[in-house]
């Protein structure tokens, strides 16, 4: 597992598009990472040996969770601090557009963008590091478990 990603404008930008997402939507969205691979039998367990990770897999699932920290980051985040990433990463403003929905001087909003882009990642890096454990025990009762079920 990595940390911090190879391309973070991207991960904040999938991380926004999953963000407060359920059900097939979420599911949905979740297989642009290309996670699943294999067969249905074999992933049932209808079969003795299941296929190993190939390495483009296990690169795809930690860009997955490095992607769903940084979108479980974003509630942790300023309301002024989120518009002004979602807006410069996701939205893709020019800093322009991002002073006026932020009522600032176009310097104070690459600041305030870059800064709470920082302070993003420092809550992800935690939230990540949480989720990327191996343990069941170091998870289990952690805010930022993945649930299995609902």
């Amino acid at each position: 597992m990595t940390w911090p990603p190879n391309d973070a404008s991207r991960v904040i930008a999938d991380a926004f598009e999953l963000r407060g997402r359920k059900g097939s939507d979420l599911l949905s969205r979740m297989g642009r990472f290309d996670l699943w691979r294999g067969d249905l039998a074999e992933m049932r367990g209808d079969t003795p040996a299941p296929p190993a990770m190939d390495a483009d897999n296990v690169v795809n699932a930690d860009r997955f969770l490095q992607t769903l920290a940084v979108s479980r980051a974003l509630n942790e985040l300023e309301p002024r601090c989120e518009t002004a990433v979602r807006l410069v990463y996701s939205a893709k403003s020019d800093l322009r557009h991002v002073a006026n929905e932020l009522g600032t001087s176009v310097r104070n909003a690459e600041t305030l963008a870059r800064d709470c882009a920082l302070r993003l990642f420092e809550v992800a890096k935690n939230i990540y590091s949480e989720m990327s454990q191996s343990s069941e025990e170091a998870v289990e009762g952690s805010p930022h478990a993945i649930p299995l079920s609902a």
